[in-house]
């Protein structure tokens, strides 16, 4: 690329003004040697490099055909996967198409100005060609940028199902978050602005101020808050004893009574990521709904 850029600078300086404002259009550049290896060192560039897109897209497209027979069937919870996924994979498609019509067009192109140098008496023959080839390359161009916006307008419609959770699960964090981290404002977590990273900050500073009450659990506690909720239909049993041990951790935390047998620090008992996460949310519920029932024994 450096080495035909450095041809196409100094060529394209020594051409006329003529053959500088034609740019790759049209044939008349041929008669001007400085204009034609501009032009030759350009449209060869372009057929390497299509030709180059074209492999990679085959190699892609057999590969995925290769495999689709062992591809294992997709949940409902990956229909959004699967979009940005088939988006991506037409977006190749069409990326293939495009360059395939464009090499095509280069090679036709490239054997164009040659004959017009070559062949003068042929230059009414190639000057009629070059609209076609013309048109056939701004096509490659649009179809190109079509199949490169294509995976990221898919993504971003895939996208929007996770950011409304990530922004639902933000918001039933922060009765809980906001109780802890006024408790202990050090626990700031470096974060951006986006939602799913304001969301992975509150949940990790929560499970750091859980570590940090772990002396001040109450066994009693944790006794009460499951005797309640073994009595009300549809309620957490775990998520509802971890709400009241939080609680009643932050208030014998903010007057220093620390439990000489202390409760073991809860946990979900989750095996995967995603079910340890929905216990945290079940805890910020129970603990947001403590709040409005303060008589409540889970809500001591």
């Amino acid at each position: 690329a450096a080495i035909v850029a450095g041809v196409a600078v100094t060529t394209c300086s020594l051409a006329p003004s003529a053959g500088q404002a034609g740019a790759l259009a049209g044939t008349d550049y041929a008669r001007d040697l400085p204009s034609f290896i501009f032009v030759i060192s350009i449209i060869g560039y372009y057929v390497t490099v299509s030709a180059r897109v074209v492999n990679w897209t085959r190699a892609l497209l057999s590969a995925w055909f290769a495999g689709r027979g062992h591809t294992a069937p997709q949940p409902a919870a990956g229909l959004t996967r699967h979009l940005a996924r088939n988006g991506f994979r037409v977006g190749v498609v069409i990326i293939a198409a495009g360059e395939l019509l464009r090499l095509v067009a280069d090679i036709v192109k490239l054997s164009n100005e040659i004959v017009a140098r070559t062949s003068p008496a042929q230059l009414g023959v190639t000057e009629r060609l070059s609209p076609i080839i013309e048109g056939c390359i701004r096509t490659s161009h649009t179809t190109f940028y079509l199949g490169a916006l294509l995976p990221i307008v898919a993504d971003t419609i895939a996208s929007v199902p996770f950011l409304y959770t990530h922004a639902r699960n933000y918001l039933l964090l922060e009765p809980l978050w906001r109780a802890v981290t006024q408790e202990f404002p050090d626990l700031a977590f470096r974060a951006g602005r986006a939602v799913h990273t304001r969301f992975y900050r509150r949940e990790i500073e929560i499970r750091d101020a859980v570590v940090m009450l772990g002396p001040f659990y109450d066994r009693e506690v944790a006794a009460q808050a499951e005797q309640a909720a073994d009595g009300l239909p549809g309620v957490d049993r775990n998520a509802a004893m971890t709400a009241a041990l939080i609680r009643a951790a932050l208030r014998d935390y903010r007057a220093q009574r620390r439990n000489p047998d202390p409760h073991p620090l809860p946990t979900s008992g989750a095996n995967s990521r995603s079910e340890d996460l929905d216990w945290m949310l079940r805890v910020a519920a129970a603990f947001s709904a403590a709040e409005k029932l303060p008589s409540h024994p889970a809500g001591l």
